[in-house]
């Protein structure tokens, strides 16, 4: 298992992706990246997470989000 789920979306992607975990029985560390202003969400945390735009974090979580969205898997594609 992962010790991390990094869901692309905010607080209501993250509660969907929570709700299907738990129809598993899977109990996953998992973080939800909103494109629009960067916040992350975090499961049982009202607020977002903001960090600094500079923030070597945010660049690491934004690099896997783009990573794992990017063509490479579009399976519509060659």
């Amino acid at each position: 298992m992962p010790d991390l789920v990094l869901i692309d979306g905010g607080k209501g992607q993250l509660s969907v992706a929570l709700a299907a975990m738990h129809d598993l029985g899977l109990n996953i560390n998992t973080a939800a990246l909103a494109k629009e202003f960067e916040h992350i969400f975090l499961p049982d945390r009202g607020d977002p997470v903001v960090l600094p735009k500079d923030s070597p974090a945010l660049k690491l979580l934004q690099s896997i989000r783009d990573e794992l969205t990017g063509s490479q898997w579009d399976i519509t594609g060659n």
